[in-house]
């Protein structure tokens, strides 16, 4: 059994580093007036002005998918062959939470499919970098 800095270690930190980047970056493309901006901010009942400063949402998101990143890098150094498995149910599983939250709240329909969407997509490009970019 590897210990928890030997995993990290091995971890491919460029893939993780660009995945993370790229998929703030989608998310700002994704929430965008272009993208699923304007619906997102009809399914909240909110306009621009009425959002809160960005700035803690976008630090908490920064973590969040740095987190993320981690957790599909470890996933792809322990797991293996079963990776795409693995991320297939993770990316399920966070829709599905998303959805199970909305439902719980009784949010508009299309709130748990943009954001939702996003997670699945942020899953998938990760899980694209820590494959596929090494250096």
């Amino acid at each position: 059994m590897e210990t928890l800095i030997e995993i990290l270690s091995d971890l491919n930190w460029p893939g993780v580093g660009i995945g993370a980047i790229a998929v703030y970056f989608l998310g700002a493309v994704w929430f965008s007036p272009r993208g699923f901006g304007k619906a997102w901010l009809a399914a909240l009942g909110k306009t621009p002005k009425q959002l809160s400063s960005p700035a803690a949402p976008m630090i908490w998101q920064a973590v969040y998918t740095v987190l993320l990143a981690v957790f599909i890098a470890t996933l792809h150094s322990l797991v293996g062959g079963g990776f795409c498995i693995a991320v297939g149910m993770l990316a399920a599983l966070q829709f599905l939470g998303v959805w199970c939250g909305a439902q719980f709240q009784n949010q508009d329909r299309r709130l748990p499919m943009i954001v939702g969407g996003y997670e699945v997509a942020m899953t998938v490009v990760i899980a694209c970098a820590v494959s596929y970019i090494h250096f």
